[in-house]
């Protein structure tokens, strides 16, 4: 992160640079840049006439009479708004970022290309039918049309790139980057495999779930390793980091649908919400794709990938959430005398080599690259010798035709018949139809582990520890017209203790599951408003359950508090009667800073600064321990003297918060702590960020509210991830009534009205209208651009 982030900081320098040299022709420059909304464009590869409105939001609204004009056009409007963007994600796919930034970011390279991302997208590729190639193929025409009638997005220029033509590979990458960046759990082994070794055996052994006594809700009723292992893992899961890289979909979202008879309106209603790192762009880009007489779907792509990911046609609405566990690390016994031989069931064999040359900026000659691939996947480490094993090697259908097949699906079961392609990444899927049905499923290739949970690395050279295939597809997770008439997701369990198989035990603590279901149990009907009410919420379950046990163990202390120590304890006990992470309370700054340094007196100087560091950067991890020790009986953390950690926490809380707000409790407010800035990567110039950047702006909530604002634990309290958008839609047959808003805008450019144009309704909690209908869009007088033969 640190390396890219330089030298795009240089690249930003170069702006400001031409900007003050030739502050006229730098406006030119961007405001070229930005693409064209009316008129008429010719291109042969055309069939018929496509038009594309546009409206108030920069939203194309996509008409044609053929498959091909249709993903045609598609590929050129997101490529004139995101190209940049979709340039960035092609590079991460193909492991070629040392050739577009240079040497510091050859290690993320070497990963990469080891980790096999370009290999996996020609096994997707594989996998597409006759009919999803074509519409990939279709789709990269029109990316290409963009790169051929231009102009190039700045940054481009800025770098001297002149982009290679998009192709049907470029386009099947971004499912494999999803994959990816959805399913990196072997971070987590990597880093409890560096932990083992430095841990104390019951510290290590209350670091792993599954947690006794202490479960989310279901859904459905260091042998190898050298003395160097833990800072050569930090090193990988640093070169592994492509999350802080890029605005990707991260480890968060909630969903839920109802059934009619729990909606005021009368019908099924759908809610999703699905969490990603906040940036400017986004990684969602909406649209609404209509195929004459065939289908009619609306909602947020990819970009750089065809169709719609979460979204409703006319008859079906879907949203996502992320779950499951599809990455497994290997220790693997190397001949150090042969490096290429391995063992295996107390025979050696010979692992497979493939060489990779690896471009670099300013550099002559290529870097070769050996990846060396065992039976058990890629050698991803020497030291201890860590190979990876990854359901993406071996799909069996494509995602892409799952994609497409969810945007023509009519009812459940041709939902279902799509969701079968959906091989990877695992996802939940929630479903709501005109019929009145509801529903939800798990998808993806789950391993049959034959032995472990996907905790830690396994031995790699017995046949013992092996996946054994994969969870049928069909008989994963799955509820339909369940009799409570409500199904919510939270990245929380999806399993219960009668379920044979195993989907994940690395999932979100239950406070926003909790919370989702008090909500949709506290009433017998909901309105839409109530759903928008729902997604902003920021009601601290997590608050109501931990601070009033927190606050009686504090009370014995209370004649040795000081007069700020009292006063802060005294508004966490008015808070806790209705604990909201309101931005101008005072008592959520108290909680969420007590909280994180209960972290830290609990875990730090055991576990030494650099893992300390990485543990908490891991997020889910983190939090699921820190909660199960607070559920355990005398845990060996806390060595017995927990009222003393839980005061020296709180001190030092006090005393933070002193020294930073002020010495009067009273005007002390979260949002003074914690904010939301949307950031571009060229905001890194300090000349450039109040001109890229959007923020800071007060915002409440936390990790753990269904309204989320997640911020990394090393770097607290800066929200990096939250709604990315905001879905809501009502399943009225012939009369569908939808509402959305992302965070931040359709475009990538600059100069564009829809760089940053729904941030102020995004953070106000209020919602935009979706024209579905074609009668209803014309009403608001679009833009038209005619794409013609």
């Amino acid at each position: 992160m640190n390396r890219l982030k330089k030298v795009l900081l240089i690249t930003a320098l170069v702006v400001v640079a031409l900007l003050v040299a030739a502050l006229a022709g730098g406006y030119t420059v961007l405001r070229g840049a930005v693409p064209q909304y009316t008129g008429a464009l010719h291109h042969e590869a055309l069939q018929d006439k496509v038009t594309v409105y546009r409206d108030h939001r920069g939203v194309p609204h996509i008409y044609a009479s053929t498959m091909g004009d249709l993903m045609f056009a598609q590929g050129y409007v997101q490529a004139g708004e995101r190209y940049w963007q979709m340039e960035t994600h092609r590079r991460f796919v193909q492991g070629r970022l040392s050739e577009l930034i240079g040497r510091s970011m050859l290690e993320t390279d070497i990963l990469l290309r080891a980790i096999g991302l370009k290999r996996v997208t020609e096994r997707v590729l594989e996998k597409t039918s006759a009919e999803g190639r074509r519409c990939l193929e279709a789709y990269a025409a029109g990316v290409n049309a963009f790169l051929e009638a231009g102009p190039l997005p700045p940054e481009l220029r800025l770098l001297g790139i002149d982009p290679e033509p998009w192709t049907v590979e470029d386009s099947a990458g971004m499912v494999t980057l999803l994959a990816y960046n959805l399913g990196d759990n072997w971070q987590i082994e990597a880093l409890r495999l560096a932990l083992q070794e430095r841990l104390e055996e019951d510290l290590f052994a209350e670091l792993l779930p599954p947690f006794d006594g202490w479960d989310t809700p279901a859904v459905c009723t260091g042998e190898n390793a050298g003395s160097g292992a833990a800072g050569n893992l930090r090193k990988l899961l640093a070169a592994g980091d492509l999350e802080s890289i890029a605005p990707l979909p991260s480890l968060g979202s909630n969903s839920w649908v109802i059934a009619p008879k729990r909606s005021k309106d009368g019908v099924a209603v759908l809610a999703n919400d699905p969490h990603l790192n906040l940036s400017l762009p986004g990684i969602w880009f909406e649209n609404h794709l209509s195929l004459e007489g065939e289908m009619d779907v609306y909602g947020w792509s990819i970009p750089g990938s065809p169709g719609v990911v979460i979204g409703h046609n006319e008859f079906v609405a879907w949203g996502a959430t992320n779950i499951g566990d599809n990455m497994d690390l290997y220790l693997e016994k190397q001949d150090q005398d042969n490096p290429r031989h391995f063992q295996y069931d107390g025979e050696d064999y010979e692992a497979e080599v493939l060489t990779e040359e690896i471009q670099v900026k300013g550099s002559a000659e290529p870097e070769l690259l050996k990846v060396l691939i065992t039976k058990n996947g890629p050698l991803v480490l020497a030291d201890p010798p860590l190979s990876l094993r990854w359901n993406a090697y071996d799909v069996e259908a494509s995602t892409v035709d799952a994609v497409l097949g969810m945007n023509r699906a009519r009812n459940w079961e041709q939902f279902k018949e799509a969701l079968d392609h959906f091989t990877a990444p695992i996802q939940t899927f929630v479903y709501a139809d005109v019929d009145g049905n509801i529903g939800f499923r798990v998808v993806g290739q789950v391993p049959l582990r034959g032995r472990g949970q996907g905790l830690m690395p396994q031995p790699g050279w017995t046949s013992e520890t092996r996946w054994q295939g994969y969870i049928p597809m069909r008989e994963l997770p799955e509820l339909f017209n369940p009799e409570e008439g409500y199904i919510a997701t939270a990245n929380h369990r999806v399993e219960d203790e009668e379920y044979p198989y195993l989907v994940d035990l690395d999932v979100a603590p239950p406070y926003r599951m909790l919370r989702i279901v008090d909500c949709l149990t506290a009433r017998e009907k909901f309105s839409v408003e109530d759903f928008c009410r729902m997604q902003t919420d920021w009601y601290n379950r997590h608050a109501a359950e931990r601070l009033p046990g927190w606050l009686d163990r504090l009370a014995a202390f209370s004649s040795g508090l000081d007069e700020t120590e009292q006063r802060g304890l005294a508004l966490l006990q008015e808070w806790s009667a209705d604990p909201v992470n309101e931005p101008e309370l005072a008592a959520p700054a108290v909680f969420q800073t007590w909280y994180l340094n209960l972290m830290e007196e609990t875990f730090r100087e055991k576990m030494g600064d650099d893992l300390y560091h990485d543990f908490i950067d891991g997020g889910y991890a983190a939090y699921n321990v820190l909660e199960y020790l607070l559920e355990k009986d005398d845990p060996a953390w806390f060595e017995g003297k927990f009222d003393e950690i839980l005061l020296a926490a709180y001190r030092r809380t006090i005393e933070q918060l002193t020294e930073e707000l002020g010495k009067n409790p009273d005007s002390w407010q979260w949002q003074k702590l914690q904010t939301i800035t949307f950031e571009n990567v060229l905001g890194q110039a300090p000349l450039l960020g109040s001109l890229v950047n959007r923020g800071p702006f007060p915002f409440g909530g936390d990790h753990m509210t269904v309204g989320r604002a997640a911020y990394s634990l090393t770097d607290p309290f800066k929200v990096n991830s939250a709604a990315g958008l905001r879905f809501i839609a009502v399943m009225d047959r012939g009369a569908l009534r939808t509402w959305g808003v992302v965070a931040g805008g359709q475009s990538g450019h600059l100069l564009s009205p829809h760089y940053d144009d729904q941030i102020e309704s995004w953070l106000e909690g209020s919602y935009y209208d979706l024209h579905y209908y074609r009668e209803d869009l014309l009403k608001t007088d679009p833009d038209e651009l005619e794409l013609r033969r």
